[in-house]
């Protein structure tokens, strides 16, 4: 893959792996998902991150992880090429649905096919209909590859706290150990292949979450 721009050095790190990791095992949807994203996500186009970033640096370090952990590299391992590549397609465009206006349902299943299309759906909330946190959450476990990026999701979102204000990490807190520690316990007994990737999650994302509030409490009493 060519880099025609400046990148942050973490695309410039992914877009490096990316092209070797073509090179080796065929990965068409994901790397015609990075130039989409790339694209369609950047700061000129109106999307950025907490902190300023193109906004395509968050989906970026999903694929990345995803890569960390092992899961793209297990399925090929595994005989499972497709949905090595599906991983990462969706990890890209989990959001692309939900926030570029003109990115509809045929678009995706011509350039990425129907499967891609509903994985990527899976993890896109409703905003326009009545759906609740538990009915979106289902829907996410509902396949392994969409319950992976959801919670490759939540672990980057948890993460990258620290530029957020208190308002928007008392959310992001509420709603992680109401809803998504729940999930990660019951996805790792639901999919038992990526057993110790959702332990590792679990595991992290307690970690991050005391250790936010804790500091949080410090900032509050100072």
């Amino acid at each position: 893959m060519n880099v025609k721009k400046e990148y942050d050095s973490r695309t410039k790190y992914f877009l490096k792996r990316l092209s070797i990791l073509n090179s080796t095992y065929p990965i068409p949807l994901s790397i015609k998902a990075c130039n989409l994203l790339i694209n369609e996500m950047n700061s000129e186009k109106g999307f950025t991150r907490h902190n300023g970033q193109n906004y395509y640096v968050h989906p970026i370090a999903l694929a990345d992880t995803a890569l960390d952990f092992g899961l793209v590299q297990q399925r090929w391992i595994n005989n499972k090429s497709i949905d090595a590549d599906l991983i990462i397609t969706v990890c890209l465009l989990h959001d692309i649905l939900e926030d570029v206006d003109w990115i509809t349902e045929d678009y995706i299943v011509n350039e990425f096919g129907y499967v891609a299309y509903k994985l990527i759906d899976n993890v896109t909330k409703k905003e326009k209909t009545i759906e609740t946190t538990e009915d979106y959450l289902e829907r996410v476990a509902s396949h392994e590859i969409s319950a992976l990026v959801k919670i490759l999701d939540r672990l980057n979102n948890i993460s990258t706290l620290s530029v957020s204000s208190i308002d928007h990490r008392h959310r992001q807190l509420v709603e992680t150990k109401q809803y998504y520690i729940p999930l990660v316990k019951n996805l790792r007994h639901r999919y038992i292949t990526d057993a110790a990737f959702y332990w590792q999650a679990y595991t992290i994302i307690v970690a991050l979450c005391n250790e936010i509030e804790r500091c949080d409490k410090l900032e509050y009493k100072s």
